[in-house]
């Protein structure tokens, strides 16, 4: 097998780990995350779009929530993708970093609403 590495995006804001990444077709969705340890990062979603020309070249989106109720920030949480929405459930938060008390709540981001 052979394969390439090619550099997506330098984004400052893309910055993280432990976060959510899907993909749905040729967008790519990143959630969550800490930079810091234990302090959760931030609650936007970015999206790389990177069409269909070779090298593969992207930028990193910012995609306001349009609802002003969305998830706390978070890391560790999951994420699940079924049609064009992603759901999103639990993780960890707060300088604690205890379980997210979200009640069970379910998270969904509908891509083709929001962007």
């Amino acid at each position: 097998m052979r394969a390439t590495w090619t550099n997506v995006d330098e984004s400052e804001l893309l910055q993280r780990s432990s976060h959510n990444v899907a993909v749905l077709g040729s967008k790519i969705y990143v959630f969550a995350g800490e930079l810091k340890p234990r302090q959760p990062r931030d609650n936007d979603i970015f999206v790389l779009d990177t069409g269909d020309e070779e090298p593969i070249a992207a930028t990193a989106t910012f995609v306001a929530s349009v609802e002003s109720r969305r998830p706390s920030p978070r890391v560790g949480s999951a994420v699940a993708k079924l049609g064009n929405k992603l759901y999103f459930f639990s993780g960890r938060g707060g300088e604690a970093m205890a379980a997210v008390n979200e009640q069970g709540v379910l998270w969904v981001f509908d891509t083709v609403e929001t962007t």
